[in-house]
């Protein structure tokens, strides 16, 4: 009976509290800060701000520009732009943002704001909601990494890239009557097919030797034309690595003393980030060599003979090399490829004739 009475207890006790403190509830998704989105598009102090300051990629750049003169005609611009990491998509991005809200300002002083939407950070409907509802007249979005976003909120937004609508929990409603939706990604085959065709995709090439060397002559400190060309010849295509090898060039010219980057000062810096004659790093190097000392043996032929090819899974190399999957994903295999040197095969990742006679050639030269 006293333990009955107790339960009793208790229970009216809780009650009671519940009725005077409420139920707990389950925490929203916090809305976006005050500070949401800016007004001037944040560029690095080496960053070119213009297309013309931008060097190679004509044909990206005349798009864009197209699309900035018929932006009235056409209030809802929505682009998306594809290429490997290092190319250059997020540069081209707020640089096409910024003339943009240049263009709209002398129609609108003060109308217009540069918005990063990262797709990773998006983790559930609340929280695209809350990004959504802070949208307004002018704006424009950038959703780098695109690819990232879970394909559930890819489909959320289906309704606002199609129809400029936005289902928010209590309801659809219209989105702004105008603004821009940019996008880059590395992988477009990783985006929904249905939200891909909401965008016209551009895909950007790998950068020639000569806009490379103009990128390497273009920093703060000045470089030596023959040191710019080798650095260009080195970065193969890659922007990104223009800036990292210039960066430790640099130190080194500085702590040489001298106000300009030299052939030598370029040459330090290669050899201390370990960047070789064919654009090649030691970790390229290391999915090369794995390739050739662990080929794939098949069934003996009637002979005897037993085919073999220079080839191994995707998995096995990045376990057999101890490599990050990002790293091999977004750096090495896309400049393996891009050089003849891998193909990918039913048999995996696979040695090209021209990757085996490199592979051949420097085990002969040790």
């Amino acid at each position: 009976m006293f333990e009955l009475q107790a339960v009793l207890g208790f229970f009216i006790v809780f009650g009671i509290l519940k009725w005077v403190y409420g139920s707990p509830k389950i925490k929203d998704a916090e809305p976006p800060p005050d500070n949401f989105g800016t007004k001037e598009v944040p560029f690095g102090r080496t960053d070119p701000k213009t297309f013309d300051e931008y060097k190679g990629q004509e044909r990206v750049k005349r798009l864009l520009k197209l699309t900035l003169d018929t932006v009235f005609h056409n209030p809802h611009p929505k682009l998306l732009l594809v290429a490997p990491k290092g190319v250059g998509k997020t540069a081209l991005a707020k640089i096409f943002a910024h003339a943009y809200l240049q263009k709209i300002r002398q129609h609108a002083p003060g109308s217009g704001r540069y918005i990063e939407l990262v797709a990773s950070t998006i983790r559930n409907k609340a929280d695209l909601d809350n990004f959504m509802r802070r949208l307004r007249l002018w704006d424009v979005v950038f959703m780098d990494e695109v690819h990232l976003l879970r394909r559930r909120h890819a489909d959320t937004l289906l309704t606002a890239l199609a129809e400029n609508r936005y289902p928010f929990a209590e309801g659809m409603s219209e989105l702004p009557t105008s603004f821009v939706w940019l996008a880059a990604t590395t992988d477009v085959g990783l985006l929904p097919e249905a939200f891909r065709d909401r965008f016209q995709v551009i895909k950007l090439d790998h950068l020639d030797i000569a806009a490379l060397t103009e990128i390497a002559m273009s920093q703060d400190l000045p470089v030596a034309r023959e040191a710019a060309r080798e650095i260009a010849v080195r970065a193969v295509g890659y922007p990104r690595e223009i800036k990292r090898v210039y960066a430790r060039a640099r130190d080194v010219a500085l702590q040489a003393g001298s106000s300009e980057v030299t052939l030598e000062h370029a040459q330090v810096a290669f050899d201390l980030i370990g960047l070789d004659s064919n654009g090649l790093y030691p970790e390229d190097y290391e999915v090369l060599k794995v390739l050739y000392e662990h080929p794939k043996f098949y069934a003996p032929r009637k002979d005897g003979t037993r085919p073999m090819r220079y080839a191994q899974s995707e998995r096995v190399v990045r376990a057999l090399t101890g490599m990050d999957e990002s790293l091999y994903r977004d750096s090495v295999e896309p400049k393996l490829l891009r050089l003849g040197l891998i193909t990918v095969s039913s048999a995996g990742r696979e040695l090209t004739d021209k990757g085996l006679a490199l592979v051949k050639s420097l085990r002969k030269t040790r």
